[in-house]
């Protein structure tokens, strides 16, 4: 199996250069859900290892991430004090080619600012952005932080399905197609994506939102955002099952502290 994964990300960093990402997105772009209001916050370097963060560059800082050898740290902060959270450890992802970026928005409509930040991997072909996309969402004068793995992240996954005011976060992964045979035949590789609702300061799994997902979408080098038909619900099960540790993730578990 090992070799077979080998191969995929060989084959990966060559066809990517014919098929982007969103060529893969969960629904095509004249059927684009409504993105959610967010402003990607200015960053600046203090030292080797931390960024930081506000709406100007050299502006009141709003967040710093701190990258180490054993992963990365994320703190808040209002006004000149010290901060309101952490430093905690939310990622073991370090990169230094794919510098973190970050987004301020008001995602719980509470009058609060609430923050969106994006951890890369690094590295070439698909392997450059696997990530971990964190929230930190306001919640009673305190903040909860939530931590999805996401592959290749992008603002198209920050929604408001109905229009109404309410966010919804799609979740991307990348699902390697191991020794599953589809109906054709062969092996092949999928994009995967559910959907998860803000609820107060804490997200929901909520696939019933929109017809269709979980979608998978099989990867193929061509421009495809219909659902595929190669696997049975049972294949997709197998295939989802090793994926399914950590893709969540709170303060306090143990995918974010080993």
């Amino acid at each position: 199996m090992l070799r077979i994964v080998l191969i995929s990300f060989a084959f990966l960093a060559i066809k990517l250069e014919s098929a982007s990402f969103p060529d893969y997105a969960p629904v095509a772009p004249n059927e684009k859900p409504k993105r959610y209001r967010v402003v990607e916050l200015a960053h600046w370097p203090t030292s080797e290892h931390k960024i930081e963060f506000g709406i100007t560059v050299n502006s009141v800082r709003l967040l710093e991430v701190l990258q180490e050898e054993n992963g990365t740290s994320l703190a808040m902060f209002k006004g000149s004090g010290p901060p309101v959270v952490g430093p905690v450890r939310v990622s073991r992802l370090v990169s230094g080619l794919s510098p973190p970026r970050a987004y301020q928005a008001d995602l719980n409509r509470d009058g609060e600012p609430d923050y969106i930040v994006e951890i890369y991997s690094g590295g070439y072909g698909i392997a450059r952005c696997y990530s971990n996309v964190v929230f930190v969402v306001s919640s009673n004068r305190q903040y909860a932080t939530t931590v999805f793995k996401a592959d290749c992240p992008s603002e198209d996954d920050l929604v408001d399905l109905f229009g109404d005011g309410r966010f919804q976060y799609i979740q991307p992964t990348f699902v390697f197609g191991s020794e599953v045979e589809g109906k054709d035949g062969r092996v092949h590789n999928y994009w995967v994506y559910n959907i998860y609702a803000l609820e107060g300061a804490s997200f929901k799994l909520q696939n019933s939102l929109r017809t269709g997902f979980p979608k998978w979408i099989m990867y193929a080098g061509i421009v495809n955002h219909r659902a595929t038909e190669q696997l049975t619900a049972e294949q997709k099960q197998l295939l989802w099952k090793p994926y399914k540790e950590c893709l969540v993730s709170v303060l306090g578990d143990t995918c974010l502290t080993r």
